[in-house]
This record gives structure tokens, sequence and C-alpha cells, in this order.
């Protein structure tokens, strides 16, 4: 089990934009990654399809899920990445250059 924070968010944000999707299908993936990218920010967006992605593969591997592979495969890398990994990135390359002199 998730601990309650998460839980919390996941129910107050990621289920919250599910709920609003008009697309309910996996086999509608292309069409709910188009509404999240219109309805959301693109981090929102990569978060959700993230979870998407992760809890589809989770029902394939229990045998929940009537597909062989998750449609939203990939979907979250394709998007650009978040602010924090931008700036996690320059930090980490600027230290770098730092030790190098």
């Amino acid at each position: 089990m998730c601990k309650e924070s998460t839980m919390h968010y996941l129910k107050t944000s990621v289920y919250d934009y599910l709920v609003k999707c008009p697309y309910q299908s996996t086999g509608d993936a292309l069409e709910i990654r188009q509404w999240l990218l219109k309805n959301t920010t693109n981090s929102i967006a990569k978060r959700i399809l993230t979870y998407l992605n992760a809890s589809t593969e989770w029902g394939i591997k229990h045998g929940l899920a009537n597909c062989k592979t998750s449609a939203f495969k990939g979907m979250s890398e394709e998007l650009p990445k978040h602010n924090w990994e931008l700036t996690h990135s320059l930090t980490h390359l600027l230290k770098r250059k730092k030790r190098q002199l």
C-alpha cells in the first residue's frame, strides 16, 4: 500500500483529471494524451501518462487487462522534461564543469 499523502495526491489531482476526461478506455490512449495536453500543463500530463502506463502494465502483469502491451508506453518520455529535471541537469553539469577546472 502507498503512503497516505501519495493516496491523497492521487485522489485529488490525478483522479480528478481522469474523471473529467471524456475518454475512458485504454483504447483511446492517443485521445487521452491529447486531452491531457490541451487541459493540463505538460508536467501534469507527463505525470498522469506515467501513472496510466504503470497501472496498465500492472493490470497486464496480473491478468486484469485485456491487452498485451500498454498503449501508454513511452508517451510520457515524448513530452518535454519537468522543470525540476532541467534545473537538476543544469546544476549537475555546472558542478561537473567546476570540478574539471
